[in-house]
């Protein structure tokens, strides 16, 4: 490495005239050179290398959860009050669909199939009373305002059995089953569909309001993971677009995801929501609620493709250093992109330098700040 930089100065000293005018320094009023002593340039420990072309995938760092869509939550309960007889389930338990869960006594559910019953046992009578008042029409036995009464009464009680109808379907019971003598006290919450229960919110003996949620249950067959961008990043996204996420606890073992959706609007903290699906979800890791960070891939910058050690930054700029005779003279760029370890660079003004330092470029900074400080004093 030490004749490395030993060759490369001495290759630079015999064209300091041809080379400095050609890179774009700082500015006449900033100290940009820093010369080094032969001692110096042996031990700094300072490395070359040659400008060269290449191409770096643009990425931005996100933050998000693992969510479940609303459609996957799912809230049981009973429409009227009622008290919990038993349960059947603990907490994280698998259930399929059907599977029974809680059972409630309701005495409103009584009261609802009486009323049915009688309403029902009403509309029969009403039926043959109407077709009574129609076979007297014919015959013109009965008056006009009698038939229209019947008529009247009949569609009363059609409307009231349905309304009753859809209260007990509603309640978990089929009113065509019904009958004068199997009235039940007694209903039986049953899983909609397979998942898992979430959470358990009455114990046995307990009355429970109307629409009270008795037992929460999660299906994970359908996984988001929901991520935040920044505005400024908002026309970089798009769906379609791969990404790589992590668990907050663990970083060694990432998890491929796509980009299914992207929100048109941004919230009150100027961000907008990604929701993404895992390529494969890991059952076993992986749990909503999760924190999760995430790496996208939006594009690729190409440009001279250097080391990130190579780059110095310093008052909202950044810059690289180039041999020149005995010394380094800073020389101001343009940051294009960055990953973290490399970075794409462009020299918006004079060409771009044959070679540049690759380590040692921030020892190069201090000790170009120590000289301004000393020449101030």
């Amino acid at each position: 490495m030490k004749r490395i930089l030993l060759l490369a100065l001495a290759a630079f000293a015999c064209n300091r005239g041809a080379q400095t005018p050609s890179t774009s320094t700082l500015s006449d009023s900033t100290q940009t050179f820093v010369a080094l002593t032969p001692e110096q340039q042996r031990t700094s420990g300072i490395a070359l290398d040659s400008l060269r072309h290449g191409t770096l995938e643009r990425s931005i760092e996100l933050r998000g959860t693992i969510e479940l869509p609303p459609q996957n939550r799912i809230y049981l309960s009973f429409p009227l009050q009622a008290r919990v007889r038993s349960i059947n389930g603990l907490v994280g338990r698998a259930v399929r669909r059907g599977e029974a869960l809680v059972t409630l006594e309701s005495m409103p559910l009584l009261e609802l199939q009486e009323r049915y019953l009688s309403t029902r046992a009403q509309l029969e009578q009403a039926q043959r009373e109407y077709e009574r008042q129609m076979k007297l029409a014919q015959s013109a036995a009965t008056t006009e305002r009698a038939l229209l009464e019947a008529r009247t009464l009949l569609r009363e009680r059609q409307i009231a059995l349905a309304a009753l109808a859809e209260r007990l379907r509603i309640a978990g019971i089929e009113p065509t089953r019904l009958a004068d003598t199997a009235i039940s006290r007694t209903v039986v919450l049953t899983a909609p569909r397979d998942g898992y229960i979430a959470a358990i919110n009455v114990v046995i003996g307990q009355s429970v309001e109307p629409n009270t949620r008795i037992i929460e249950l999660v299906d994970v067959g359908d996984v988001h993971l929901v991520l935040r961008a920044y505005e400024r990043d908002a026309p970089l996204i798009q769906p379609g677009q791969r990404l790589v996420a992590w668990t907050v606890a663990d970083s060694s073992r990432s998890y491929p995801a796509e980009v299914v959706a992207v929100s048109h609007a941004l919230d009150s903290t100027r961000t907008l929501e990604l929701h993404c699906h895992f390529v494969r979800y890991d059952h076993e890791r992986l749990r909503p609620g999760m924190f999760m960070r995430a790496r996208l891939s939006v594009a690729s910058e190409g440009g001279y493709l250097v080391p990130q050690s190579a780059v110095v930054a310093w008052e909202n700029k950044h810059g690289v250093f180039i041999p020149v005779g005995n010394g380094f003279r800073l020389v101001e760029v343009r940051l294009v992109a960055s990953d973290g370890n490399r970075a794409i660079i462009a020299f918006d003004r004079g060409s771009p330098p044959r070679v540049i330092v690759t380590q040692g470029a921030y020892w190069l900074l201090m000790k170009l700040k120590n000289t301004d400080q000393q020449e101030e004093v």
